[in-house]
């Protein structure tokens, strides 16, 4: 049976590994999902939809963030929606002005939509390759984080089991 020297030694280990193990698998879970959904919406069903807000917002630094909302229906449910793709849309001004100008208030759109749940929807469906690479370099970090976790996991329960003077 552990002491209580050992338990606190051990203690540190295991509550900075358990919540590197969370974070990155559960960031790894949602760049998965991320990374599939951008292929698989490309054969989704797609109904009219408006926009109704569409704003560039300031950043920290010379990144801006294009923000769009849009409603639709699907089976006579009312949904609102804020992707235009599945890239994260952080991006010089003119970038984002660009984007923005392309959906002005008012004008009516195609809403691709999820049609197991039609709450999730997207402007431009699929992905390209720099959506790609960006989830596959995020699945990396995410899955090193994991590991790092894993380990100091390991280390704390090693370190509470091993016996006295090694």
């Amino acid at each position: 049976m552990p002491g209580a020297a050992a338990f606190q030694f051990a203690l540190a280990p295991l509550l900075f590994g358990a919540v590197f193990a969370g974070m990155g698998g559960f960031v790894l879970v949602r760049l998965v999902q991320q990374l599939l959904r951008g292929p698989r919406s490309a054969a989704w069903p797609s109904v009219q939809g408006r926009i109704e807000q569409s704003e560039v917002r300031e950043t920290a630094g010379e990144q801006r963030l294009p923000h769009l909302r849009y409603r639709y229906q699907v089976d006579g449910q009312d949904h609102e929606g804020r992707h235009v793709d599945w890239a994260v849309r952080r991006m010089p001004r003119e970038a984002a002005e660009a984007l923005v100008a392309r959906y002005p208030v008012g004008a009516a759109v195609e809403v691709f939509y999820d049609p197991a749940k039609p709450a999730i929807a997207v402007l431009e469906p699929g992905s390209d390759h720099n959506q790609r690479l960006a989830a596959i370099l995020g699945g990396i970090a995410a899955g090193a984080f994991l590991l790092l976790g894993l380990a100091m996991i390991g280390f704390g329960v090693f370190s509470l089991f091993a016996p006295a003077g090694r």
